[in-house]
């Protein structure tokens, strides 16, 4: 399905009939199957709404240039709440989703039930995010690294001879960059989505003013996204569920799945 609008083209599809709503982000180089197997173990209790998030699957942000703002993403949930009827629902983010997650939440603070964040990004900003994002000339950088990427490797292997603890890190990163189509991504998806971001107190405030459930899964071997992450918001939201799995970045999508009803019961 599609929402269509004059700045954005929004795809999801809708999995399972049970009577309870949950949105589901996905994280960078994915799409919305994903979650196909998740929702299948879900199909009972929830009616889930598997999101392409823009430059993945079938979703478009057309302005490349501009930025996405929290009102023009209100906008796009606040068509599908209508076309489905939903009242309620519940918000699931990983990754780099996590930014749509927390964006729909500060957005519908009154309708949101229950947040679940999966190795958040958004959280704690990482310092290479903020030297990519954080200015006009630093934007400009990165487009030129996209653009020519020979800059990036040497560095990367020069990092990874000074910083070898980071070596999984960087190998991760260049997985995410090594050919053309996915340095574009990440440089849109990074430019684009850096207003999607919240403070760690005006998230809690949200969650506690509304009584919203918080739920944060992390992975105990995930060296792109640390468990650490979440810490500063977990302290300032006591009434919180942490699960801190024994998994690496990629691989906390299918531990959820094989033991949903720990999760979602």
């Amino acid at each position: 399905m599609e929402i269509p609008t004059e700045k954005a083209s929004l795809f999801y599809e809708v999995y399972g009939t049970g009577p309870r709503h949950l949105f589901l982000f996905h994280g960078a180089g994915q799409d919305h199957t994903l979650f196909l197997p998740l929702t299948q173990a879900l199909k009972q209790e929830y009616t889930c709404y598997a999101f392409d998030i823009f430059f993945h699957g079938q979703s478009h942000w057309l302005p490349i240039d501009q930025t996405i703002t929290p009102s023009q993403w209100q906008k796009l949930i606040g068509i599908l709440c209508e076309r489905h009827g939903i009242e309620t629902f519940e918000v699931l983010g990983y990754s780099i989703g996590s930014r749509f997650a927390l964006t729909t939440l500060m957005m519908f603070e009154q309708r949101v039930r229950r947040l679940i964040l999966i190795a958040p990004d958004a959280i704690t900003i990482s310092p290479w995010y903020k030297l990519a994002t954080g200015t006009a000339a630093a934007r400009w950088l990165f487009k030129k690294i996209v653009q020519h990427p020979g800059i990036f490797f040497k560095l990367a292997d020069v990092l990874t001879v000074i910083l070898p603890a980071q070596q999984r890190r960087f190998r991760f990163a260049l997985r995410q960059m090594d050919t053309a189509e996915k340095r574009e991504r990440i440089y849109r998806s990074w430019t684009t989505f850096r207003k999607l971001a919240f403070s760690p107190r005006s998230i809690a405030a949200v969650l506690k003013a509304h009584n919203i459930g918080l739920t944060v899964i992390v992975g105990k071997s995930d060296v792109v996204i640390p468990p650490q992450t979440a810490n500063r918001l977990l302290r300032l939201v006591p009434n919180h569920t942490l699960h801190t799995l024994l998994a690496g970045h990629n691989r906390l999508i299918a531990e959820i799945t094989e033991n949903s009803t720990q999760y979602f019961g």
